[in-house]
């Protein structure tokens, strides 16, 4: 596991989501049908999917950095669920490091028309690595 955040978040989610599917079950073979609280508590299941979603990526989720063809790419995401985010690499000024007031550094941020943060779920050392290997990049 590459986060402490992902081993508080994992137990939650599976117990969370034990508890509202055996509800909605319940719910669901009810002799009123109960639609209403089907429709409430399916809401909550789909939170506690989310939080299930949130514990793959702070356990196994990856951030890619490409530059290629004049575009500098942002990809972040587990196995093949990613989101890409492009910019051009003339229009990307510098990169810094992102920190709101009196909390440590969060993210990477890519100065440009469209400011483009990432990198929250990296270790600082991979934050600064990632850190030096794009400035590297765009002094090139």
């Amino acid at each position: 596991m590459r986060s402490w955040t992902a081993i508080a978040i994992a137990p939650f989610a599976v117990i969370w989501n034990t508890f509202l599917a055996g509800i909605i079950a319940t719910a669901f073979h009810s002799p009123s049908g109960g639609w209403g609280v089907l429709a409430f508590l399916s809401l909550h299941l789909f939170a506690g999917l989310v939080l299930v979603g949130l514990f793959g990526c702070y356990s196994a989720g990856d951030v890619e950095v490409r530059a290629r063809d004049g575009m500098l790419t942002v990809s972040t995401g587990v196995g093949p669920l990613r989101w890409d985010r492009r910019r051009r690499l003339q229009d990307v000024r510098s990169v810094r490091y992102f920190a709101q007031a009196n909390r440590p550094v969060r993210c990477l941020v890519l100065d440009c028309p469209r400011p483009l943060r990432f990198g929250m779920l990296l270790n600082s050392e991979r934050r600064s690595f990632l850190h030096a290997a794009i400035q590297e990049k765009l002094r090139q």
